[in-house]
Parts: C-alpha cells; structure tokens; sequence
C-alpha cells in the first residue's frame, strides 16, 4: 500500500524522495491519513481529548500522527519553494523581448517580478498537486505549538502510560530540546532515567537533522583516529547542512502580518526585511547543538577535514580545507601555522588556498545579508511619531506595559539616537512610560532614589491577596518568597495572578533600578513579599532596627547575607502616611525621615550595605523586597522556574472543541449575521442574540446608578473624570469599570446581582469570539468598560466630527500614511476587542470598519444583544451620536495570561465573598426564629 510504503521508507530517505515516488500513483495530501480533511491541527485536538478522557493508546496513535503529518505538511511547503525557486527559468518570449536594449534595461524590473509571478504559480501548482482537497491554511498559533514541539510534552507523558519508557524519555528529550528552560520536563527525564532505568544510549532526538547526525558520527571516528570516517561523515555533514541551510532559509519565507494596508513598494520592503531578519539567524538556528550555541560550527567542519586529509596524506585537499576555514576565521593562529606548514614544507603558495565553491557560495551569500541587514537597522527609515498625532485609545487597565515593550521602546529611541547612552538617557525613557524619579542622590544624599508608577491599585491588591493567606510570625511579620509563592499556586490556582503580577514587577524593576545603579549585568538574588500588622506605638520596637526585608538589626549591624555587589528595591504595595523608611549617615547616625509616607506604585532603591530603617505604621504595611547583584555567580534561578511553571500551565490549556460551544450559542438564540470576507476582512464577526432585552435593560439601569462621568478614562495622566468625552466636544461620556462596579456592590449603592450580570455577559461575550476565531489558546479580558455616550443637547448641527475617531486598539495609527504600528504607546498586548450593545433608541452612533485613509468601510448599526467581535489590529471608529444616549460594553482581550484583567479577578472573590456573608445571615436569621 503506498500510504504504508511511505511512512516506512522515511525513515531512510527525505520525503522528497517519498513525494517522487508515489506522485504518480497517489496524491500526497493522503500520505498520512486516508481522509484529507484529517490534518494535524484535528489529530493534535483529537490526541488532547484522549490524554484528558486517559486512553493512552489514542493518545499516542493521534499525537504520532499528528507529528508526523505536520513534519510531511512543513517539508512538502518547503520542498515546494526550492524547488519552484532552482527550476525557474524566465520565459523566452516574454513581453520586452522585442524591445530595444536601452528599453529593456530600463525595465529591468519586471523580469525580476515575471520571476517572482511565475515562482509563485509554480508553487501554488505545487502544493495543490500534493495536498489535493487538504486544507493548506493553518492558524499560526497551531503553527507555533508545532514548531515549539508542544505534542512530544504530551507524548512523553502517553508513552510513559503504555510503559514505553525509553520513548517517553525521548520524546521528553525532544521537547527539552525546544524548550530547555521547561523545569517539569527536565525533572521528568531524570526521573526515566533514575527510576526507570533508561540508558543515555537509548535517548534520542526524535527530531534530529541528519547534518547532526553525520557530525556526530565523525567526531567519533576523529576521536578512534578512524581518518577515513572523518572525511566521509564530515564530507556527508556539509552536505546536509547545505540542505538544511536551504530549508531554513525557504522556511523563513512564510506569512507576514503587515501593520496596515502600507503602499506597496513599503509592503514589499517590509515583508522582506522579516524574510532577511529570519534568514541572516539561520546561522544560529543550525549552530545549535542540544541546546547551546556552537561557535565557528560551520567552519570547524573544514578544521577536522583538513587534518583527516593531511593524515591520509591527500594534500590538495588539505590545502583548500585550509584555505576554505580561513575564509571564516582567518586569524585562527592553528590554522595559519598550518597554512605556513603547507607553503614551507611542501611546496604550496597562495593561489593554492583557494576556498571550496559552494563555501564560499555560503560564506558571501551570508556577508550580503548582514550587510543589507545592517543598513535595515542604522538607515532604514522608520518614522517617530509626534505625541500631538497620536490617536489611541486612553482606556487604562490594571497592568503596566510589558517587560519586553518597556525594553524595545529604550532600543527605539537609542537605535534613533545612537549618540545617547548611560543613566540619564535611560531614566528619561522610563519617565516616558509613567516610571518616574521623585527624589535622586542629591536628595537623598547617597546612591539612592524614590519612583512611581511601578505597580497600580489592582496589581497590589493582588499581591496583598496572595500574602494575606499566610499568618504572621510572633513578631506580626508576614514573609513570602517566590518559592513559597509557585507552591501556594500549585495547591490553589486562585493565586496565579499574583505569582504573575509578582514575577513581572520583579523585572520591571530590576531593569529600572539596574539602569539607575548603571549596571550592565544584573541579577535578582531574592524576591519577597513582607508585611507588618499594625503597631500602636511606633516607639515600642525594642532595641534593634526594623528593615524592609523583615529583619531586625541593631544599631551598628549589617543585615545578614549581603555583598558589596548587592542593591536593594522596595516596592510599596499600601498607603502609610504614618510610616516612612530613613537611612543612617556614614558616623551610624539616624537621619531625618528621608521619604515619610508610603503609597502603592512607589518604588525605593538603595545599596544594599546602605544602612536602614522603617517607621512602623498603626496599618498594616505591605512591600517586595528585591535584592539584586552585579556577581552572576549568585544569581537566583527561581523566577525563571517560576516563569517555565506558569509557561508550562499555559501549554496544557487547550481551547474546547469551539464547534460544540458554537452550536450551544445557536441553540440558545445567538445568531451569527455577518463574519469575515462579508465584512471585508478576516477576524470580523458581527452576531445577534447574545443577551435579552431583560438584561439590556438590567445592564442599563447599572450604568445609570453606578456610571459617572469620565469613568475609565485617563486625562493627561491624572485620574479625574472629565465630563465631556475625550472624543468629541459635543458628546457627554459616562463610564462603569469593572473596579468601580464592584466597590458600588460592596457599599451596596448597585446590586450585587447587576455587577454578576456584568461580569457574566462580558464572559459570555468573550468565549463567543474564542470560540468563532476557534482560537486554540485561551483568551482573556485584558479590559472591560461598560460605556453611554449622550449627545450635547443644541449642539448637534451640522456636526462633522466622529464620536470615536478611526483607530487600531492595539497599534498607532499614522494618518499620514495609514499604516498602525503595534509599538509602545498602543496596548500592545490586545489581541481581539469586541463591542456587546445594549440599545438602538438613539440617532447616530453607527460603528464602521475603516479602510487605512480612515474613510468607512463597512458600517453596522447597534441593537439590543448585538455583538461586534474582530481583530484587535482592525482600523473602526464610531459616527458621531446626534440624539440620545448610546450604552455598550466595550472588551479587550489578550491571549498573554499576564495581562489577565486583574478588576475581574478580584471582583469575582469579592462577590463570592459576599455571596458567603449573605448565605451566613441567612444561616444566623433562621438559628434565632427556631430558638424563638
């Protein structure tokens, strides 16, 4: 049978060889399942749903052939490419044939687009002729979970169920391979092989490059002094790295997301900057061996042959080995006593250390690349924009941005003025983003500093959540560090958020504060969470010295475990105008106060042999203590176990099957209207349906009770509502967030009913999208804001601006060219917004798709129950309301966990909480009527 044939012979040939063999007879988009519509993405779904039902057997078949068919998917996109790209020939009659020289060279550019045309038509031939009715288009995301190698995390753990221990332990291998920092997985293959008794011999890449393979090989026969089998292995491993050199390299010429609608001769340019950034890294992509990079890994290719061809006395070809590894490492001072050797001792000269053809085909072909390369990173025009012409959204959620959009935006800036360097540049950065400096050296007099803007409101309650569940020692000090933290969330998954809320302040600040200090290497050595209860009388702390860390020192001690090397944050997560910390003189002398009073998203940094003191508070007193050092040798590894713990959790979520979800959506009167190419794009989903008219209703009465004006709006980066919107001068705006909503419940202003309203038809909007877009990663709320925009009563003729202007909710739009950049200050973390509208008794208000001059369109008017769902990127805006009042919920989501809305997450244990109380009064109201 061929499918049968097929999967054996892999094993010893490429499935090139596999795809010629059988074209004739069979299409190939069955080679690994009769049924072409039974892909790897549906193996992969269907392998997950037999690893949570525990029928391991299934487990493996499906997760099995998902790999493999996802391996014979890549290859044949690959083989497709190189080979349309060696095959083609421009035609010979071609339209400028007839024309003059001058002519023809003045148009020289349409041959290299004929070129590219008839490329793309031999592939597109191509692969239809291989994959046949087999769906070609794969979302990235699954792409992703393939190319990260996520179906050998479930193998491994399938193959250890059937008792296939030695593949468990390589298909655990494998994944480590991908993902070395993964701590499950390296505790896993030790255990294989410790309890199980799995030898080293038997453990293998499953995924390894043949190129390896024959390296591996002849290094052995180097070391058995074999000089034979170094020069056939080795000779055998240059071939197949140029082979692989060609994939990855035909691999890198993949989709491309471009930022919005760009001219074309810009869409081009830009698309192929991704495709030569991707290509010039092949380099390190093949130099990787296990999981470190490999220097000169190429070159030393030409190191073994040329002594394995000097010891077979084969001199010619020693020579030109030589002459070829000086191309790449020409001061290599072995390699030039060797050149000498061969010139003085056997007659050879210069004009004999000639490279090999196809090397130093490589060796230009990647010179040529960096060269283009580098002129893509110093002159590439890549515009500034001004902050007058920025036009994004202002609604603020509880996260800072992220680590490393804090970090590209200091390399924008640098990369745009090379010339600036050092603390002062870098601080000036970080006040760009709301991190600022309050007091520095001078005012502290010492190498110290006060900052704000490291954490919100939300990010500390989170952390305080997270500490209060532990009791204080007898000293009324709470302690957590990271370690206690990643186990309190593997017993209790409510404590996620914090554990992510705390790890991602951690390198917040340990950029911050490693810039301020002016350190280029920089580790955290201890993270902790330490609290205070209340204290009377600040006068009875005893005769030692309170420190942030939790300790007590006296008056002339250095607090325990700390270098010369060491620095010190302290982020406040509570407000104490009673407490303060101070700091002692160079003579051990308590100075003044230095910062009395502390507040959430205040961050201290200080020498961590900079002696001193906190003022106890009468309220309990709350910080992250970080210790940092410059010295790598005391660099703690427990944030990265605890980023790979919460990495690994991500990996086993798996979206449900969406078509289930969907159809319950149906049944319960939710009706898709429009989507996609019938609103003229993808990822655009329009639906009726999705609540009543009660809970319209409901949602509007909250908004009247509990909205006030300017609500979810920041204004210049204070907090004060403004009451006109931050649109348009003839519209008032009121707005409930989620936090809001949830503080109205508890004084009991709104209904605790209305606010679960709130929350549950914002979550029934969410798994909707996640379900339509049949995202197979979670998504969740990055921000929710219930939001009626009231037309200005006698202002409304002749009106021309717009209630919302046309803009991307997770990029910023350049109106001058209409492309949307997703870079820092845009909400680069948004993914998919959706809009669930609650009335259509007012005039105007209609919200439109925009094309990227900003001109509508496509235009959908709101109802009652009505969701608008689409990609975050996608450029709409709003029409301007003339009359009335216009009330929905707006939603962002993410697919990034750490940017979990954190308002949800506490107003869920608010209202459990409170669903307790109610439920305890109930309890003591019925105890007291049967004593009566």
């Amino acid at each position: 049978m061929a499918v049968e044939r097929c999967k054996s012979f892999v094993n010893y040939v490429s499935w090139a060889v596999c795809v010629m063999i059988i074209l004739s007879s069979v299409k190939l988009g069955s080679c690994l399942s009769d049924d072409p519509q039974m892909t790897f993405d549906k193996l992969f779904t269907i392998g997950i749903t037999a690893y949570e039902e525990e029928d391991w057997q299934a487990c493996v078949r499906n997760m099995e052939r998902a790999q493999d068919d996802f391996n014979f998917y890549k290859q044949t996109i690959l083989d497709c490419r190189i080979s349309c790209r060696n095959k083609f020939t421009p035609s010979k009659k071609s339209d400028t044939e007839s024309l003059d020289k001058e002519t023809v060279d003045s148009l020289g550019f349409l041959k290299f687009y004929e070129q590219i045309i008839f490329e793309s038509d031999c592939v597109k031939r191509c692969r239809l002729n291989i994959f046949g009715e087999r769906p070609e288009k794969v979302p990235r995301n699954v792409l992703k979970n393939f190319e990260n190698r996520l179906a050998y995390s479930y193998l491994q753990y399938c193959y250890y169920k059937v008792d296939r221990m030695a593949d468990a332990t390589s298909a655990a291998y494998t994944f480590f391979l991908k993902n070395p920092d993964h701590q499950d997985t390296i505790d896993n293959i030790q255990s294989y092989r410790k309890e199980f008794g799995v030898k080293d011999n038997e453990i293998v890449d499953m995924e390894r490059k043949q190129y390896k393979v024959y390296r591996g090989e002849g290094e052995k026969a180097y070391h058995a002094g074999d000089w034979d089998g170094v020069i056939e292995y080795f000779e055998r491993a240059l071939q197949e790295y140029y082979l692989e050199d060609e994939r990855c390299r035909a691999d890198c010429e993949g989709q491309y997301e471009h930022e919005r609608d760009p001219d074309f001769i810009h869409a081009v340019a830009d698309h192929y900057i991704s495709v030569l950034q991707c290509q010039v890294g092949c380099v390190d992509v093949l130099s990787k061996i296990y999981v470190q990079q490999q220097p000169n890994y190429f070159a030393e290719h030409f190191h073994y042959l040329q002594y394995a061809y000097y010891k077979k006395q084969y001199n010619d070809r020693a020579v030109e080995a030589t002459g070829t590894y000086l191309l790449f490492i020409p001061d290599n001072e072995d390699m030039q006593a060797n050149r000498r050797y061969y010139i003085q001792n056997l007659g050879y000269h210069e004009a004999h250390f000639t490279p090999r053809k196809e090397a130093l085909q490589y060796y230009k072909r990647q010179q040529m690349m960096e060269k283009m390369l580098e002129f893509v990173n110093v002159k590439y025009f890549t515009e500034m924009y001004d902050d007058e012409d920025d036009d994004i959204d202002m609604e603020k959620g509880d996260d800072q941005m992220a680590e490393e959009d804090l970090m590209n935006e200091v390399e924008k800036n640098k990369k745009n003025d090379p010339k600036l360097d050092g603390q002062e540049f870098y601080m000036k950065i970080f006040e760009k983003i709301g991190m600022k400096i309050l007091a520095g050296k001078e005012d502290l007099k010492g190498s110290r500093f006060l900052a704000k803007g490291f954490t919100r409101e939300g990010q500390c309650i989170e952390l305080m959540y997270m500490i209060s569940s532990i009791d204080p020692d007898q000293n009324g000090i709470r302690q957590i560090s990271v370690v206690e933290a990643l186990e309190l969330v593997k017993k209790d998954s409510d404590y996620e958020m914090a554990l992510r809320t705390l790890l991602k302040t951690t390198e917040l600040t340990r950029h911050f504060t490693g810039r301020f200090f002016n350190k280029t290497e920089y580790f955290i050595k201890d993270v902790k969470l330490v609290c205070r209860d209340p204290v009377e009388n600040s006068a009875d702390q005893g005769p030692c010295v309170p420190q942030e860390s939790g300790q007590c020192v006296g008056d002339t001690e250095v607090s325990e475990g700390y270098t010369d090397n060491d620095y010190i944050s302290v982020a406040y997560l509570t407000d104490n105008d009673d407490s303060g910390i101070y700091f002692f003189d160079r003579w051990m002398r308590k100075q003044s106060s230095s910062l009395p009073g502390i507040k959430c998203g205040h961050l201290v940094g200080f020498e961590a042999f900079d002696r001193h003191g906190i003022l106890p508070s009468k309220s309990q007193r709350c910080a992250m203590v970080v210790t940092y050092t410059s010295d790598r040798s005391h660099d703690n590894p427990v944030v990265r176990i605890a980023k790979s713990f919460l990495l690994s959790l991500e990996n086993q979520r798996s979206a449900s099957n969406s078509s289930v979800i969907l159809q319950k959506f149906e049944r319960e009167g939710t009706t898709v209207v429009q989507a996609n190419a019938e609103l003229h794009g993808n990822e655009r989903v329009i639906a009726d349906g999705l609540i009543d008219d009660e809970a319209c209703s409901a949602l509007i009465a909250l908004a009247k009770n509990g909205a006030i004006i300017g609500d979810g709006y920041n204004e210049k980066d204070n907090f004060e509502a403004v009451a006109i919107s931050p649109h348009t001068d003839n519209e008032i705006f009121e707005g409930l967030t989620i936090h809001r909503a949830i503080k109205l419940a508890k004084s009991g202003a709104v209904s605790k009913e209305s606010v679960e309203l709130y929350l549950s038809a914002s979550e029934r909007s969410r798994l909707f999208v996640e379900k339509f877009f049949n995202l197979t990663k979670p998504l969740y709320f990055d921000y929710t804001h219930l939001v009626c925009r009231t037309a200005v009563e006698g202002v409304q003729a002749g009106r021309t601006d717009l209630s919302h202007p046309v803009h991307g909710d997770n990029c910023q739009l350049n109106i001058k060219d209409g492309t949307c950049s997703r870079a820092f200050p845009a909400f680069v973390q948004r993914d998919y917004s959706a809009l669930m509208y609650l009335n259509d008794d007012f005039e105007g208000g209609d919200f439109f798709f925009a094309h990227s001059n900003t001109s509508a369109d496509v235009t959908l008017k709101p109802k009652c129950g009505r969701i608008i769902g689409f990609n975050a990127a996608h450029l709409h805006g709003v029409n301007s309301v003339t009359k009335g009042q216009r009330c929905a919920v707006a939603m962002w989501y993410t697919l990034d966990p750490n940017f979990k809305e954190l308002a949800r997450i506490q107003a869920q244990k608010v209202l459990s909480s409170m669903s307790s109380e109610n439920s305890q009064d109930s309890d003591a109201e019925g105890s007291v009527h049967e004593e009566l």
